[in-house]
Order: structure tokens, then sequence, then C-alpha cells
């Protein structure tokens, strides 16, 4: 047995399955043969509209390589259906009519078109309900509709008496409007809570959109995400992360279709994700702590095909802190629920991140050296050496190193620098720019200009606080809850975070919560940090301001840069260990503690003499 079809009967069985246990109001279905798994009869009764109540006795034919490929669906012969009922109604071979739609094979349409709407996400649950929802509206033009609803009441009367019979080996068996074979499910109205325990919480949200297996139910399966891997004309890597569950069993199911071995990413094929997203690649993430051990092999693998690098290391900083970022830029540009699921992924990447680094000491040996790297000096900064700036904050939560205000104040000059292209874009002539920025007046446009990137830094440093630096956190939901992070968190910072951006609407604002507020805490203190922003760019080459840097008259076309423009002054001896810096948390914490104490006691020492005085 080949293995593509050997997926699709895993896969058909979870199906059925699941629809016995789930039934779909007015849908019934069935085995047509107890030898042949890939085809079944399906009755639906439209519930609504002008087509309620006609009853459809159809045949449901699934390919060897489902869910990888589009089902097929016929009307069976004898029914009154036809392309005057409906607009994609067409006939087929021996009496039978087929359904002219994207979502099905044989589609009465372009090559290109056939099976395009088709997800592997589809089971027989969704796939009915869609068909269901198709049959009620005849799609013709809004005059049209009306004459072949005023037909309705007719066909009606023709589906009442009709009746088909079915020969299986030696077993005959009849289909009836009367007494429809398989019988038709009446749901009753409930309200059913999925969510209601941990258990099922865990397995709808890591559950693989192919097999719809689950971590739970298969806890030696390997999941991951999807990615969308390309080169560019620099030949520069660029991914696009897909947050919806895939197991590696799901993902190889579609290799198999094409033949391809291993993990390549340059196959010239794409797949679709049950939200019918595009994607090439598969990378295994963070779980628990067994999931990241059954999973290395395979993560390797996947590493060194998406990055196309013969060094750990390497791969690893290449792949995993831009895709850290693209969750962060996920959650400022999607909905609460999509925000939610770019929460999710975020986890699961920086969690994989840490514990790669954690496993493989030379990871961690060239984390350090970044950062190290970076305080050297503006040009160890520029794009060309540091990259963009939020994968380095990524990189920086992952090393030993504290994020301190005095590595802040020298990440953020280059930040700012980088801001000025985009401020200036605009802008017909840099001299008419210079002219409209003359003083701190200017520093609301300016905000304004670089509000995106603002919001981003405000993310960026937030999710990192709340979902990479607390390992107390990130460790109970990995051991509780394979890494699944409860809704209600989520959501809170969430709404936390954006009324933290809305509230953030300047730049004293913004120093003040990036810790340096003693330094920059006046309008013109940030309007001389605009204009050292201003240099920097200059000097990495993002602009070509006409610049005076000394006391002096400037000239309409001049920017007069007052004050130190010098570097900020950090050694790597400045640099602060993440250890330390929490021992003097808890030293900070126990003193506070102790000092409250002393004065309570005090305090209550005070309140007895007086009582004995009063006495």
């Amino acid at each position: 047995m080949s293995k593509s079809r050997q997926f699709a009967l895993k896969r058909i069985t979870k199906d059925y399955k699941e629809i016995q246990q789930n039934p779909v109001n007015g849908v019934g279905i069935c085995q047509l043969d107890p030898n042949d798994p890939f085809q079944f009869l399906v009755n639906i009764k439209v519930m609504s509209g002008g087509y309620k109540d006609l009853l459809f006795h159809l045949l449901l034919i699934l390919p060897e390589q489902y869910p990888c490929k589009p089902p097929r669906m016929l009307i069976f012969p004898g029914q009154p259906y036809d392309h005057d009922f409906h607009h994609h109604i067409y006939p087929e071979n021996d009496g039978y009519y087929k359904f002219c739609i994207d979502l099905l094979d044989k589609a009465y349409m372009d090559s290109d078109a056939i099976g395009s709407g088709w997800s592997p996400g589809y089971t027989f649950c969704t796939l009915l309900m869609q068909i269901q929802n198709f049959l009620a509206d005849p799609d013709f033009s809004p005059e049209e509709n009306e004459e072949a609803f005023a037909r309705a009441p007719q066909i009606l009367k023709k589906v009442e008496s009709y009746s088909y019979t079915h020969q299986v080996g030696d077993q005959t068996f009849v289909h009836s409007t009367q007494k429809p074979y398989p019988p038709l499910q009446i749901v009753e109205d409930q309200q059913v809570d999925l969510k209601s325990t941990l258990l099922n919480q865990v397995k709808e949200r890591v559950s693989c959109f192919i097999m719809k297996e689950n971590i739970v139910e298969n806890p030696t399966g390997i999941y991951g995400y999807p990615l969308f891997v390309q080169r560019d004309k620099f030949n520069r890597l660029q991914q696009k992360p897909i947050p919806e569950i895939l197991s590696l069993e799901g993902f190889q199911s579609q290799l198999q279709q094409y033949g391809i071995k291993g993990f390549d990413v340059n196959h010239g094929i794409t797949f679709k994700t049950g939200m019918g997203e595009a994607y090439n690649a598969f990378l295994p993430i963070f779980l628990n702590k067994q999931h990241f051990q059954q999973s290395k092999h395979i993560l390797k693998e996947c590493l060194a095909a998406i990055s196309n690098s013969e060094h750990l290391e390497m791969q690893v900083l290449q792949v995993l802190p831009n895709l850290i970022n693209k969750m962060v830029v996920a959650l400022l540009n999607d909905s609460m629920h999509q925000s939610i699921s770019a929460i999710e992924a975020y986890v699961h990447f920086t969690q994989l991140f840490h514990y790669l680094i954690e496993d493989n000491p030379s990871i961690a040996k060239e984390v350090d050296l970044r950062v190290k790297a970076m305080i050297q000096s503006d040009k160890s900064r520029s794009k060309q050496e540091l990259g963009d700036i939020g994968e380095f904050l990524v990189v920086l939560t992952a090393s030993q190193y504290a994020l301190t205000p005095s590595l802040i104040n020298v990440l953020y000059r280059e930040y700012f620098a980088r801001q000025i292209f985009w401020i200036t874009k605009n802008s017909e002539h840099y001299s008419k720019y210079l002219k409209e920025y003359k003083s701190p007046q200017c520093l609301n446009s300016v905000f304004q200009s670089a509000l995106i990137s603002n919001k981003l830094l405000i993310f960026n440093i937030e999710a990192s606080k709340r979902f990479a630096e607390d390992k107390e956190y990130l460790n109970k939901l990995a051991d509780e809850r394979y890494s699944v992070i409860p809704e209600e968190d989520a959501v809170k910072f969430i709404k936390e975070t954006n009324q933290m951006i809305k509230d953030i609407n300047n730049h004293v604002k913004l120093m003040d919560f990036l810790g340096l507020g003693n330094m920059y805490n006046t309008d013109q203190s940030c309007y001389n940090l605009f204009k050292i922003a201003i240099y920097v760019s200059n000097f990495q080459r993002y602009t070509n301001f006409n610049l005076q840097l000394q006391y002096g008259k400037s000239t309409p076309d001049t920017l007069q840069i007052q004050g130190d423009y010098s570097q900020p002054i950090i050694k790597v001896s400045d640099l602060v260990l993440k250890s330390e810096q929490i021992k003097q948390k808890k030293v900070s914490s126990v003193q506070t503690e102790t000092h409250v104490s002393s004065s309570n006691n005090q305090a209550i020492k005070v309140e007895q003499n007086e009582k004995q005085m009063n006495k």
C-alpha cells in the first residue's frame, strides 16, 4: 500500500468519526461499500431559503491523495436537479450530474480553477456544510432566482416520490425521500462549550489541519508551522510564517504527492494551509521538552533546508529571529483572533530559539558576540552590520545580557536614525524638510511620521517582557499546557499593549517607556536627540543632509547640530548579566520588605507608647 493511500485512509477514518460524533444538521452519510473506504453515500437536506426541504441523494468520491487533493461529488440519476435548477450543476455520464465549484474535483471550468477552493483543512463536516449552503442558493440573477424558487414546489413533489436502489455485492438497499438512506441527522440547537476543559483547548489549538491529529491523542507526533520560503533577487532569505498547526506526517503527505524527498524548499511547488495560505516549508516548534527532544533531528534538517547554511548557529540565527519578529508585526496588524494565534506562534518560536541556544553552546556564544559587537560604534549598528533592529532585540533577549537603559540608549540612537529616511520620504527636497524641522515644535509631526515604527518598538519590548523573559510563566505553559496560552492572557496583553500605544503619543512619553526619561524628559532634549539621529542617519548613509556640526549661524539648507553628537560610551564591562540583575532585584525586594516591616513595627511601638501615656 502506498504511503499516500495510508495517509488518506487515516484521515478518512478521522473525518468519518468526527461527523458521526458531531453530525451536521440535515445531513446523513455512510460508507457505500464496506470494502471501499473511498466512496460514501450522502443525503443533504436544504434547511432554509427558497429551496427549503429539498433533499439531495449524492455520491462522495475521495481520491487516494485525500485530503491533499479534492473529492468529487455526483448527484444520483433520476433527481430533478439540472442546470435550470442551479447555475453550477452540469450533466455527467450515465445520468449523473456534477457540481461546477472550485471546491471539488472534476468541475466544469478551467483546469487551473479545479480544486482551487479546496484546502486540506476541510473535513467531511466542513465540506458538507459548504455543499448544503451551496445548494440553497441557485446563483442566478435576482430575477432568475425568483423564477427558480417559484418552481420549487413542483420540484419538491417530484423529489417526494424519488427512490434509488443500491446493489452492493449480495445486498440490496433502497433510498427514498420518505425513508432516506443514510438517515438524516437532525441536531437540536444547543450550546456546547468545547473549550470547557484544558484538554479540549489543547486538542483544538495543537491539531494538524491535514491529519486532524493533536498532541494530546498523539504525543509522539512532531508538530510545527508551515512557512512560505523564498530568496529575493539579492539571494536574501524571505520567510512568511503561518500560525496554523501542521504535523510532520501531514507535511510529508503533501511532499509525497509530487515525489519530493527531504525538506528542500526549492522544489517550486506550493501547498495550501487549512485557511488557504500558500506554503512550501515546515518547521517544528517547541511545545514542551519532550516534544523538543523528539523533533530535534527533524528540526535541524528543516533549518538547514530553509537557511541553506552548513553551520547550525548560522541556520538558527538566520531563521528564528526573523520568524519571531514577523509574529510581532502580525500582532500589530491582525484582528484579535489572528493576534492570539500570532502570540502563540511568538511563544512557540521564542521557546524554540531559547532551547536551541541552551542545547548548543556555540549558538549561545555567537548570540553574546553579536551583542558585544553592537555596542562598539555607530558603524557596528548600521543596517549592513546589525540587520533588522526588531530581529536584534530577539537576539538580545536570548543573550545573557539584560536590556539596560545604557543598551537601549545606543540602540535607540540607531533606531531613530533609520526612521529619518522614512520621515523625510514625502518631502520634495531635503532643504525644504530642514526648514520645517528647525524647532522642537516639529516633534509631533516627526513622531506621527514614524508612528508604525514606534508602535512596533513598543510591541517588541512588551512581547519580550511578557512572553520571552518570564521563564517561570513559560515553563508552566510548557509543563501544563503544551505551551498553549490561555486566551484570556493573550487578550489581556493585546488590549493593554494597544492602550499603552495610544497613551505613548510623543517622544517624551516614549523615552520614559524605554527607561530613558532621566535623559530625555523635555521637548528640547528630545529635539536634540532628533538632530543627533539626523547626524547618525547621514553617517550611516541613509540620508545626505547638509549639516553644520558646531555652533554658528545655519543657512536655509543646513541644520545646526548643537550639543554632544558623539557616540555614547558603553563598554563590554558595562553590560549587565541577567543573572546579576535578577539577584539585584531580589536583594532590593528583600530590603524594601524589611524597610516596610521595620516602619510598621516602629508605628506599632509609637501607638503603644501613646496609649500608655493616655492612661
